[in-house]
């Protein structure tokens, strides 16, 4: 018997066909020559159109790895904001779709509704967005028809320019998608096969464009980790792991001066925090002195990041509630916003400080090419050094969460979640030295229970400073946003029980024994890189 839906022979009926579409691009040296091509076949021109919009995207195209573009026309008070998913559920997230009307242009993904807000500070998190690029398309649509004058196919040509930069030559790109109808495959095929076959044309396989395909390299380029040799010392590789976090430092910093973005904040902290734990946790590659000033350095470093990136993490927070209680909070977000350009002015005075700088020259010399003063241990074969210290921090890190329960203290809490990090730091050093999938499934371990662990911190400090700003605004906002923020921080309470419940679980996955099977390999996988027995 046949399938229901199908005919006996297994072809779908033609209702349910899909409907045949190729896609082409035209070469420069083709111009109008496909028409050419197709000189036997009746063409009708049906309609003409420009569009002109403005592209838009973080610094390093987080939407455009996601699958998700940003387009937006008009002028103001009037943009026209057009969400579009490029793929199905790009990312993992619900379908972005639709179009906004803004009376300014979007520079954060909490300036758009919250159905979308949430799911794009997923993608964004505090990430800026900006004018990547202006792109024109000139769209000619062109109807096939048969000896009868009916249309059996339809012909979209676009001719597509992008520019990044009002002084520069803009890029283009000249297709052409020849969309079938159902019931005439033979004279698709008939319109398919001369535009396959001409030499100025070539076939493509996606039926949409993105424009964004057109656009240089992201602004912002990340740093790659250090390729560590197998028997790399201790001290070349720390060496090349401390410059690669430099350069992070350097990259970030013009963004972090001018304060528009949060992520370069948190790009900068991460780093710092991570030179002051390997430092700390590799002992004996530097001489016990200089080991010691930079790791002070670095602590007071790391401490002046501190305050910004925890106001940060509250008006985020802020931004993304429901737009009744968004409203209501909008004094609180106001005067944090004060205060966080006042962190901002200091910051950058630290940064530019003696001290700071001082402290990044240190750490050049300490790690340039052939320098002296090296620790007892700088000789040591990286990979056994880092399977001493992990087989250590792993039983430490253990230790402690097998103590910890969702009732436990928030400081104990934190003081596991310090522990993940340092273990979290000394794995990303095992990078080529153990095998890529065993590395990789300890991070997903990892990472999950450091993220609820770092909600549970998150939620006590925005509580305490919530309390403390609230009590020393000298200018009371109003009952009605004081009601708000008495709400916002009783959800904030809320969110950190439930990410207290939530480490619980995690932390029974991490202590089971697949677990600790699974640090236990990567201990003798460090030791086989260095060459010593298991």
């Amino acid at each position: 018997m046949a399938a229901r839906g199908m005919k006996s022979n297994g072809i779908p009926p033609p209702a349910e066909r899909p409907v045949p579409c190729r896609a082409f691009q035209v070469l420069p040296e083709g111009g109008t020559r496909w028409r050419k091509a197709l000189a036997g076949a009746v063409l009708r021109p049906e309609s003409e159109s420009v569009v002109i919009e403005t592209l838009f995207d973080s610094v390093d195209h987080r939407l455009l790895h996601a699958g998700i573009e940003l387009t937006v026309r008009g002028e103001a008070p009037r943009f026209e904001c057009r969400l579009a998913s490029l793929e199905p559920h790009a990312g993992g997230l619900p379908a972005l779709e639709g179009t906004h009307v803004m009376e300014r242009l979007p520079s954060f993904a909490w300036d758009f509704p919250q159905a979308q807000a949430v799911p794009l500070a997923q993608i964004l998190e505090t990430r800026a967005l900006h004018a990547i690029g202006v792109h024109e398309a000139d769209l000619a649509r062109w109807a096939a028809l048969d000896d009868q004058r009916k249309v059996v196919a339809w012909i979209d040509e676009e001719r597509h320019l992008l520019r990044e930069h009002a002084s520069r030559p803009g890029k283009s790109v000249h297709r052409l998608l020849l969309r079938g109808l159902r019931g005439y495959d033979v004279e698709f095929e008939r319109l398919a096969q001369p535009l396959e076959g001409a030499s100025e044309i070539l076939t493509r396989s996606a039926e949409t464009f993105d424009p964004r395909a057109l656009l240089g390299a992201p602004e912002m380029r990340s740093v790659p980790w250090p390729r560590l040799p197998p028997r790399v010392s201790a001290r070349t590789g720390l060496a090349r792991i401390v410059r690669c976090q430099l350069r992070i430092l350097a990259l970030n910093a013009p963004g972090l001066r001018a304060g528009g973005d949060a992520e370069y904040l948190h790009d900068t902290r991460v780093a710092v925090r991570r030179l002051r734990s390997l430092l700390g946790q590799l002992d004996g590659v530097l001489a016990d002195e200089e080991q010691a000033f930079l790791g002070a350095e670095l602590r007071w470093l790391a401490g002046c990041t501190g305050p910004a990136r925890d106001l940060d993490t509250l008006l985020f927070e802020m931004r993304l509630s429901e737009p009744e209680l968004r409203a209501d909070l909008e004094p609180w977000i106001t005067a944090l916003a004060a205060e966080r350009a006042n962190l901002q002015r200091e910051l950058v005075a630290m940064l530019d400080s003696e001290r700071a700088v001082a402290c990044v020259r240190q750490l050049r010399q300490a790690f340039a090419p052939r320098k002296g003063h090296a620790g007892p241990r700088a000789a040591t074969p990286l990979a056994l050094l880092l399977a001493k210290r992990l087989r250590r921090r792993t039983r430490q890190t253990f230790a402690r969460a097998a103590r910890v329960s969702a009732a436990s203290p928030a400081t104990e809490l934190h003081e596991l979640r310090i522990c993940l990090k340092k273990l979290r730091y000394l794995l990303e050093c095992c990078r080529g030295l153990v095998p890529k999938q065993e590395l990789a499934e300890a991070f997903v371990h990892l990472k999950g229970l450091q993220a609820a662990l770092g909600v549970v911190q998150d939620c006590e400090v925005q509580a305490c400073r919530i309390e403390a700003f609230s009590q020393r605004v000298t200018e009371q906002p109003g009952p009605r946003a004081g009601l708000a923020l008495g709400r916002f921080l009783e959800r904030t309470l809320q969110r950190g029980r439930k990410a207290c419940e939530d480490q619980a679980q995690r932390v029974a996955a991490l202590l089971a024994p697949p677990g600790r099977k699974r640090f236990r390999a990567l201990v003798d996988a460090l030791r086989h890189s260095a060459g010593a027995p298991r």
